[in-house]
């Protein structure tokens, strides 16, 4: 092999790279550092606020622009969140892809860079390399590992004439080969293409954030105009106080807290998660992952690790020790491959033989032997050693494999008067707390399917004994035809020799009867399962192009991390579906009230630093202190629905609350600054009351944060005062207002009671 082969001449690689035929492939990162930048900043919330910022920028009212660091730090974290997790995804990338190889250019042996291969170049690959481009072996013999590419695990032999796929490994020999598709012409990069395009998660929570600002921002702008055009014209107000009150009203109707909370606390999730060894690419896979209520996995890497392992053997003679035999046959055989591994493992090794010759294991043969003083062993398949396999059944059919061992005579590669010795059972080595982990999936409800390229009854066979629930009910999907695959998703757990499309089909069927489905996944097969999914999860050991496509990272490949993560995921999203009806209150009476004071002689009373006072207490730091608790309950329920019934009676309240000062100052004229006061004291009020039901049943933390926070917003209104335009109120209006907010409690329990009784119903 090897001798005296020419090879490309360096003019022809010239020529075929300057005609582009070279294996240079586009970066596939999800997006760019310019597309991140421009997805978290120019965004129509953000748009919204740098407007209402503007306009109290012209007018001079300087104190009333705080609100502007809560957008700007909302979108620091999604930029920061996404431009780490490219960093990470971008270095393991360069990790794990081979950068040289060997090809023969002008008849000599040449490193060179994998993307500075052009098509026909002739290329050596030894064990250990991973295909860089689709290839004919032109010479040699190799065992191929193609389990990114097919989900097969076993081995496929190569050799002169057949087709090597970019993405496979060589598991053992060497070969020859010339390069026949490279760059986005290869296998790999075709399969592959889809992971190029940036698909956004679909959020429920995103959504909801999103609906409410899209029908805010129909009305905000016109009402923002009428408003203002009422104040300073009708009610003759100067242009800084118009444009203030107007402002303060709009900015109450964008809940651009909720957006932050959510921010924050997905953001403090993808920080524990990375503690965890799990890289959170979008922040509200979180979310999805949390929902899930089917989960797809391949059995190679997920439910085993990928290695073998020595579980007994059988002896059928008591003239020979086992152990002392492998030991001396591993000490004299060297390899990597997992059954080698395995074996040394079990057996370790011993060299008290005398070694005479030793023969390596061959796929061809499917054997390996020593001579030894003491006489000659083999080791290798039963079949192509023995001639009577009795009683390997018995292994075979609970999903392991077998290896005998016997005493012979060699003839060259011919076995001759093999004398059984024993049967060693081998097995893929299950995960540790595999049981354990499908347990945490069966008590949560969520259903596991495994898909896998491997046979269906050897799949079958490695889910039971890792405790997957209705692990029985396999299927053999080379025999199922792509329609009939929605009919059978349903019905099945395993599924065997599965296609990368019909894996896409399963994923998509599952979706089609309303699963939230999350893939888990670590070959090039995987792509388009997982770029189908709800959520995808891939490996780090995995292909490149199932990290790029996935929206969470496991970094040491340990799928024993999920439960922690799924348990990460309800925990911050039911307490963002807890607290986010605390933003909801000031959206919901700031849109009514900004309707009503369109047709009524009256301006609205507040500052938007009264606001953001008012926020900021009883809706936007207590809110973040209660997203970090833990909380483990199955998430349910609509979120928009379940938001908008809990903050109702809140938002009601406080409109029909500021509507009676507003009708007080008509009947009573008051100072403006009396009439900012009273206001803010009433929905703080409000607020409060609305963060005392979130914070049932109180413990230690929730009375300490309570008080505290009232603390905070007395200390507000003495010390700093000034700042937030408070001022005392005379004993008349004062007596008015307490008054006030004894009614208001009554109507508030009478709201949510009628809310409360037409939930159940």
């Amino acid at each position: 092999m090897m001798t005296k082969i020419k090879g490309l001449t360096s003019s022809e690689v010239k020529s075929l790279t300057l005609a582009g035929k070279t294996n240079k492939l586009k970066n596939n990162s999800s997006r760019s550092v310019k597309d991140i930048l421009r997805s978290n900043i120019f965004t129509f919330f953000n748009l919204l606020h740098i407007l209402l910022f503007a306009a109290l920028l012209l007018v001079g009212a300087y104190r009333n622009m705080l609100f502007i660091f809560i957008i700007v730090i909302n979108s620091a974290i999604g930029t920061i969140q996404e431009l780490r997790a490219k960093k990470v995804i971008d270095r393991l990338s360069v990790l794990v892809s081979p950068n040289t190889v060997t090809a023969i250019r002008d008849y000599k042996q040449q490193t060179v860079r994998t993307e500075d291969l052009v098509e026909g170049d002739i290329v050596i690959f030894e064990q250990g390399t991973q295909i860089c481009a689709d290839c004919t072996v032109i010479d040699g013999y190799a065992e191929v590992n193609e389990s990114l590419l097919t989900g097969e695990s076993e081995p496929v032999i190569k050799q002169e004439g057949s087709t090597l796929l970019s993405g496979s490994f060589i598991s053992s020999g060497k070969v020859l080969a010339k390069l026949e598709k490279v760059g986005a012409e290869s296998y790999a990069a075709n399969l592959t293409s889809h992971a190029k395009e940036y698909k956004k998660i679909n959020s429920e929570i995103l959504n909801a954030l999103n609906k409410i600002i899209k029908v805010i921002g129909f009305v905000i702008i016109p009402i923002g105009l009428i408003l203002f055009t009422k104040d300073y014209f009708l009610l003759e107000q100067t242009i800084s106080g118009a444009v203030s009150a107007v402002v303060a009203l709009l900015i109450g109707m964008i809940p651009e807290g909720l957006y932050l909370l959510t921010s924050i606390a997905l953001a403090v999730s993808v920080i524990r998660l990375g503690r965890k060894n799990t890289l959170v690419r979008e922040m509200y896979a979180i979310e999805q992952l949390a929902r899930v209520d089917v989960l797809c996995i391949d059995k190679t890497g997920t439910i085993t690790s990928g290695n073998m392992q020595i579980t007994d053997f059988e002896c059928f003679s008591d003239e020979y020790d086992v152990a002392k035999i492998m030991a001396n046959m591993n000490s004299a055989l060297s390899g990597n491959t997992p059954t080698q591994n395995a074996l040394d493992k079990y057996f370790g090794k011993d060299s008290g033989f005398l070694l005479k010759k030793a023969i390596p294991f061959s796929s061809q043969r499917k054997w390996q032997a020593c001579i030894f003083e003491e006489g000659c062993f083999v080791c290798g398949a039963p079949e192509f050693i023995l001639d009577n396999i009795d009683g390997m059944e018995k292994y075979t059919g609970d999903g392991k494999r077998v290896l005998a061992l016997a005493k012979c005579e060699l003839s060259g590669d011919v076995i001759n008067s093999a004398e059984k010795i024993a049967y060693i059972i081998i097995e893929d080595e299950l995960r540790p707390n595999a049981a354990e982990t499908f347990k945490f999936f069966a008590e949560n409800n969520v259903d596991i399917k495994v898909i896998s390229g491997d046979n269906p009854e050897t799949v079958k066979v490695t889910a039971q004994k890792a405790g997957i629930k209705n692990a029985e009910n396999y299927i053999d999907m080379s025999v199922v035809s792509d329609e009939n695959i929605p009919d059978i998703c349903d019905e099945f757990n395993v599924f065997g020799r599965v296609s990368p499309s019909q894996k896409e089909l399963l994923v998509k069927a599952l979706k089609n009867k309303n699963h939230i489905v999350a893939m888990v996944g670590d070959g090039v097969n995987d792509v388009l399962a997982l770029k189908n999914s709800d959520c995808s999860i891939a490996m780090a050991q995995g292909s490149d192009a199932a990290r790029r496509v996935a929206t969470l990272v496991l970094t040491t490949s340990d799928f024993s991390s999920m439960p922690g993560i799924v348990a990460e995921g309800r925990r911050v999203i039911n307490n963002i579906q807890r607290t986010a009806s605390l933003f909801l209150v000031k959206t919901i009476f700031s849109t009514i009230l900004s309707v009503l004071l369109l047709f009524l002689p009256m301006s609205y009373p507040l500052e938007p630093i009264q606001i953001t006072l008012f926020g900021s207490t009883t809706i936007g730091i207590p809110a973040f202190l209660l997203a970090l608790r833990s909380n483990k309950s199955k998430i349910s329920g609509n979120f928009l629905k379940n938001i908008i019934m809990k903050a109702f009676p809140s938002g009601i309240c406080d409109v029909c609350g500021i509507m009676a000062i507003l009708v007080y100052n008509a009947m009573f004229p008051l100072p403006e600054n009396v009439l900012g006061t009273m206001t803010t004291y009433f929905i703080t009020f409000i607020g409060f009351l609305t963060l005392f039901k979130v914070c049932i049943p109180f413990d230690k933390r929730n009375i300490a944060m309570f008080s505290v926070l009232l603390g905070i917003f007395l200390l507000c209104i003495t010390v700093f005062k000034e700042i937030f335009f408070i001022v005392h109120i005379p004993l008349i209006p004062f007596i008015f207002l307490i008054a006030l907010m004894v009614a208001s409690i009554f109507i508030w329990l009478f709201i949510s009671n009628i809310l409360q009784e037409n939930i159940k119903k």
